[in-house]
């Protein structure tokens, strides 16, 4: 088992799919902090408590508790509604193809 797996497999039962989008890590943008709870420092004992993963860090443990609550949201049909409703999330990165260098756009023509 991973830690990833074991992280993912005790947040999974702590935290119902209602409960976690109300939920980041930090606490942001109106959301209730994961790491300003007590359940931080007992779901990261938890995960040592395996034989396999006692060797786990703090921030591993919290980058894989981070991704689950982030992608909450598209639990349990989240992401269909989301769809349905023309929301899109906002992307992490800046990617612009609308801009084409001069020479470039000679190329691109069908």
């Amino acid at each position: 088992m991973t830690v990833k797996a074991a992280t993912t497999y005790i947040i999974k039962t702590l935290f119902a799919t209602a409960l976690a989008r109300q939920f980041n890590f930090c606490g942001h943008r109106g959301n209730h902090s994961f790491e300003a709870l007590q359940l931080k420092d007992i779901v990261y004992d938890a995960v040592r408590t395996n034989r396999i993963t006692k060797g786990a860090s703090n921030d591993e443990v919290a980058g894989v508790i981070k991704n689950w609550l982030r992608t909450s949201g598209d639990r349990s049909g989240g992401r269909r509604v989301r769809a349905q409703n023309g929301v899109k999330r906002p992307c992490t990165e800046s990617t612009d193809d609308s801009i084409v260098n001069e020479h470039d756009s000679d190329s691109l023509s069908l």
